[in-house]
């Protein structure tokens, strides 16, 4: 117990059960539908549980708009780096969008890479 509490500090771990959820839930599906269908539901899905279940100590809205970056650029697209992502994580953040919302912004901020 001991030695897994000093990794989770080490990783600047705070909800470790939110950040397994997650990497189970975005490729998931119960009863044959997925949790969530689309690419940009899935992409989205990143910043969103990472920023509102505090799944880290710190740096929860860069960690989280970056997975959301990395996931559109494995998968083919890009996202637009800009002050917009900043403010969507803020909003995010504050409870100022809902997860649709947030749906909406990355499909409309993502272009098709080459």
């Amino acid at each position: 117990m001991a030695d897994s509490l000093y990794a989770e500090q080490t990783l600047n771990l705070h909800n470790p059960e939110s950040l397994y959820y997650l990497v189970d839930a975005v490729p998931g599906s119960m009863y044959g539908r997925e949790f969530f269908p689309s690419l940009f539901e899935k992409a989205a899905a990143y910043p969103w549980h990472i920023i509102t279940r505090h799944i880290f100590n710190d740096g929860n809205k860069r960690t989280g708009m970056e997975a959301c970056r990395v996931f559109l650029e494995l998968n083919g697209y890009a996202l637009r780096m800009d002050e917009g992502v900043i403010g969507i994580a803020m909003w995010v953040a504050e409870g100022k969008v809902t997860q649709e919302e947030l749906v909406e912004w990355v499909k409309e901020s993502s272009t098709p890479l080459g």
